[in-house]
């Protein structure tokens, strides 16, 4: 390690915790306009979005909704009186004036009827773009939301408040425009019509009583059952969410054979939820009672009036017969009075909910002037890549909670192309300086700058753009795995896509599954383990590929197999960018330019890693404590030009891979562990250094050291801070051995590994050297180096076989040109597998 390219100090001092926000109390409430405006669309649409036509045709559609309307009533409204005529006639004996009544009131009753349905279907019309307006402003006014907004808000609130905003101006539209306004229109109108019509005072008298004490109980008990309807609500959510705890936590449920305290939970729940039902229940029949009570009252007070009137002749028969039916007609709707008015009060709680989530205004917003960031990485450039300067931040103060101070003053400076990791214990603002750097949060003071300009001078999107993010939990959505590598460019191609797998060393395994690029990966990726989950976001980022890479705790929840490989995978995507990396495990950051270690809210120290450990402070400590003490001693070793302290590693490896001499687990017991990752690297170290420390006869100890990061788990592109590989120090001295690893190689499908130890002319010095027979001229060796590293790659790779005996040369050509391809199958034809050469590795990683 260098000189550390970094620079900057800072503190940070932790706060309270956060704080949940309720979306009606934190919200500015909104008002009775506010409340209009959201409606808008149901009434007189008219929205941006909606070309001039199409807003012509729905505000037709609402004049004639509302024509249609009248229109019916009025027919409604008719048809009785000539019914009674009808009556009227036919006691007369008048059989054609019947006749003729008689055919108006059909026409009158088809008129309604009509009328009224085209009303229904006209207003559908309007009602379904209304719905469809709104759900996409709820849907995009949510996402314009920032980050500290989705943090504080509860997790499903947003969704609900979203959801029963839409289901309430549904219900407040069928409801309330389809039934109420033309049932409260049709009362007036029979009140009015009896008072021109039948002129009895007691008539009209007794029917705007009873319809008065009609709608006043009605309310009334509607009010009450609100009530029990709102407990049995509140029992209902609680009984569902006992449910859906033991459901989706049933692992923990089996661990600890917890079924029997289950399910007592969910019966005392059912119980209570039980009592209230039945309140519930009763309060419907209570309700029931009282309306028909109220109605058959009226209904009978009216025809008795109506039939002493028709007896001392001041009316017709046929007036009481009217009569009837108005009052029919008329309490017909009425029954639905208390269902309409509970939906409706529920609909504008609703409807006030959403609006008031509505008044949420986003913390971080675009300036007006603000410009987009384009980076290119090919370029050179003198300005740092990311710059803090006198940065603080603290999380806003809520709900009478004092502010949560996170970083003070903090300030660095991270060169183009160059790498920073940050360390140090839970808590201490590590990954808020990546949430600041990505704009999620705005820094209480201070600037940060990416490429010389202002995060806030340019657009949030534009930013975005341009940083990369490998997080510890990968987002997954319940989608194909092309859709959501895809969703890194959501115009890529399937080619993209799949050299995005080969990058992130994915593609086998994808190309192994049924469906490949269309296997479903399950809610959250429940169908993928961690490391597969891990790739898929590795593989995103290739895709994006940025210029500014994040890596947030990208392996900590991984075995050190599955963190080695994903580690190897990660320094193709680093090559010529700026690396962001916070961690846990110091072993994944070794390589890193440059370490800022965090300590109890403060910045202690910067420094590269051997700074670091020299240095002797914090950083070493914890490397220390995640070591055991053996991995410094380890590295020092392999870092200092100790001749013989580096002997010893050698001999220790070569000890181990010969199996001869059980004193090779003393000397280096980490270099068996698998799941050490400190061991890979001081394996790699070692053969890195023993190039020049160690003499010809300790070159078997490199080849040992070779040998073994096949074995654990390491790729031929694992780096050096020089970006050599071991494998090229060991296949530049050619050794007998050299052939040996790579037929290794080539039976564990490490087609990176044989392209390095053949290009780099291993196999003409081997032969130059030894007189054995050629592994590599073995017709299974052929087909198999030609089946990993694809044709055009071999044909390469043959030519540069100068040195090999013309045998060789001879059965490498005959093998080559013998093999025919096969024939592509309607399989293939449909999903190609593409190709999983080195030679499109080689080119992923010019090192």
């Amino acid at each position: 390690m260098g000189k550390c390219p970094v620079t900057g100090h800072g503190k940070s001092v932790e706060g309270d915790d956060a704080y949940v926000v309720n979306i009606d109390e934190d919200a500015k409430k909104a008002t009775t306009k506010d409340v209009i405006d959201l409606m808008r669309p149901f009434y007189w649409p008219g929205e941006s979005g909606d070309s001039t036509h199409k807003v012509f045709i729905l505000r037709m559609f609402v004049i004639l909704a509302i024509v249609a309307l009248f229109c019916g009533k009025a027919c409604n409204l008719l048809a009785p009186y000539y019914m009674g005529q009808v009556i009227t006639a036919l006691g007369e004996n008048s059989k054609m004036l019947a006749l003729r009544h008689l055919l108006v009131m059909a026409v009158l009753f088809l008129g309604g009827t009509t009328f009224d349905e085209t009303r229904n279907l006209l207003f559908s019309y309007v009602q379904c773009h209304g719905l469809t307006t709104l759900a996409l402003k709820f849907y995009s006014h949510l996402h314009t939301m920032d980050y500290q907004w989705f943090v504080d808000t509860k997790s499903g609130q947003m969704i609900r408040c979203m959801t029963r905003g839409l289901e309430s101006m549904r219900e407040l539209t069928r409801f309330g425009v389809l039934l109420m306004v033309p049932t409260m229109l049709e009362a007036f109108s029979v009140c009015v019509l009896f008072a021109v019509y039948f002129r009895e005072v007691w008539l009209v008298v007794t029917l705007v009583v009873g319809l008065s004490l009609y709608i006043g109980v009605t309310i009334v008990a509607t009010n009450w059952r609100n009530k029990t309807r709102a407990a049995e609500a509140q029992r209902d959510d609680e009984m569902h969410n006992v449910a859906n705890d033991g459901m989706n936590n049933f692992e923990t449920v089996k661990y600890y054979t917890n079924e029997a305290h289950e399910v007592a939970q969910y019966t005392s729940v059912v119980r209570k939820h039980q009592k209230c039902q039945w309140r519930v229940l009763s309060s419907l029949s209570i309700l029931n009672m009282s309306q028909e009570l109220m109605k058959q009252t009226t209904i009978g007070l009216c025809l008795l009036f109506g039939v002493l009137a028709a007896a001392s002749g001041s009316m017709k028969v046929g007036d009481v017969v009217s009569i009837q039916t108005y009052l029919f007609y008329l309490y017909r709707p009425l029954f639905m009075l208390g269902t309409m008015y509970a939906m409706i009060c529920r609909a504008m709680a609703g409807i006030q909910s959403a609006a008031n989530m509505m008044q949420c205004k986003p913390a971080i917003v675009d300036r007006e002037d603000a410009v987009s960031l384009e980076l290119d990485v090919t370029t050179s450039s003198d300005l740092p890549m990311i710059e803090f300067q006198d940065v603080s931040f603290s999380f806003p103060e809520r709900g009478g909670r004092r502010p949560k101070v996170i970083l003070r003053n903090l300030s660095f400076t991270v060169p183009k192309g160059h790498s920073l990791a940050i360390v140090g214990a839970t808590g201490a603002g590590k990954t808020t300086v990546s949430l600041l750097l990505c704009r999620l949060y705005d820094s209480s003071s201070g600037r940060i700058m990416v490429n010389g300009m202002d995060i806030t001078a340019v657009t949030q999107e534009s930013l975005r753009r341009n940083i990369g993010v490998v997080s510890q939990n990968t987002a997954l959505f319940h989608a194909t795995l092309r859709d959501n590598i895809r969703y890194a460019k959501l115009d890529a191609t399937d080619e993209e896509v799949y050299e995005a797998l080969r990058r992130a060393s994915f593609l086998d395994r994808v190309m192994a599954m049924p469906d490949r690029l269309d296997t479903v990966v399950g809610e959250k990726g429940m169908r993928l383990s961690g490391g597969e989950k891990q790739r898929v976001s590795i593989a995103r980022c290739f895709l994006k590929d940025p210029p500014i890479i994040v890596l947030d705790e990208a392996t900590s929840a991984l075995d050190s197999k599955t963190e080695a490989d994903i580690q190897s995978t990660l320094r193709l995507l680093f090559h010529n960018r700026t690396v962001l990396t916070i961690a846990h495990r110091l072993s994944t950051i070794v390589d890193c330019d440059c370490i800022m270690y965090m300590e109890n809210g403060e910045v202690k120290e910067f420094g590269s890693h051997s700074e670091l450990l020299q240095r002797g402070g914090g950083y070493k400590s914890l490397w220390d404590a995640q070591s055991g003490g053996k991995m410094t001693a380890l590295h020092n070793l392999v870092q200092s030009d100790n001749q013989s302290g580096l002997e010893r590693v050698l001999e220790g490896a070569l000890r181990i891979r010969r199996r001869d001499d059980p004193s090779a687990t003393v000397l280096l017991p980490e270099f068996v562990d698998k799941r050490d990752s400190h061991g890979r690297t001081a394996l790699h170290l070692a053969a890195h250094k023993g190039r020049s420390s160690v003499g010809v006869t300790h070159e078997t100890g490199r080849i040992a050291c070779v040998r073994l990061l096949l074995r654990y788990g390491a790729s031929a592109q694992a780096t050096a801070r020089d970006s050599t590989t071991a494998l090229h120090f060991a296949a530049q001295n050619g050794h007998e051995e050299i052939a040996r690893e790579l037929h290794l190689a080539l039976s564990k499908g490490h087609a990176g590994v044989a392209a390095e130890l053949v290009g780099r002319g291993a196999v003409q010095k081997y032969n130059a050297k030894a007189k054995l027979p050629f592994d590599l001229a073995t017709k299974r060796t052929l087909f198999r180096l030609q089946e990993l590293l694809g044709n055009q790659r071999f044909e390469r790779l043959r030519d540069k076989v100068s040195g090999a005996p013309k045998v060789v040369k001879t059965r490498v050509a005959f093998y080559h040109r013998k093999k025919k391809p096969k024939k592509p199958s309607s399989e293939a034809k449909t999903d190609p597998k593409p190709d999983t050469s080195a030679d499109v590795q080689d080119k992923a990683n010019p090192a």
